[in-house]
């Protein structure tokens, strides 16, 4: 029963910050006061937010829950163009890379084993295959317009 309780908590806390393209070309500010309401709204759980220059980085951090990583990467217009999650759970890991790909606003196209690609407007990519085995990396992405069409429709 325990273990149905803390499961429960650490999937409440992913699904306050699951929206995987959430943060892409948001400004840090926007991005850090996502991640402090997201805190507050899980004030029971040992939650840290760390800033520098060029990321923020969201831990949660507590025995009660498994860890989670949320770091954003930001360019020098402070504007958010990566994003990675890292997770330790497998369960876990599938569960938010589901819930990532079953969001029909984004309509991922899956390139590769490990690669999927937003519709074009978004243009963000979705990579698997990091060094982290339960990671996650979202990216905008620096092709051009038709490269990145073409991309996708091959993908299809």
């Amino acid at each position: 029963m325990k273990r149905i309780v803390l499961y429960m908590l650490l999937m409440s806390c992913i699904s306050t910050v699951a929206h995987a393209q959430g943060y892409i070309d948001q400004t840090k500010e926007k991005a850090r006061k996502k991640l402090e309401k997201s805190r507050a709204h899980n004030a029971g759980v040992n939650i840290l937010i760390e800033e520098t220059d060029s990321t923020l980085s969201y831990l949660v951090r507590d025995k009660a829950v498994q860890n989670l990583d949320i770091l954003l990467f930001f360019d020098n217009k402070n504007r958010c163009y990566k994003e990675r999650k890292v997770l330790t759970c497998d369960s876990c890991y599938q569960k938010f890379l589901n819930n990532m790909l079953a969001d029909k606003y984004y309509r991922w196209t899956k390139i590769n084993d490990s690669t999927y690609y937003a519709r074009f407007p978004y243009r963000i990519i979705l990579d698997t295959r990091l060094a982290g085995e339960y990671t996650l990396e979202l990216k905008r992405s620096d092709m051009p317009g038709n490269e990145y069409r073409k991309t996708v429709r091959q993908g299809l």
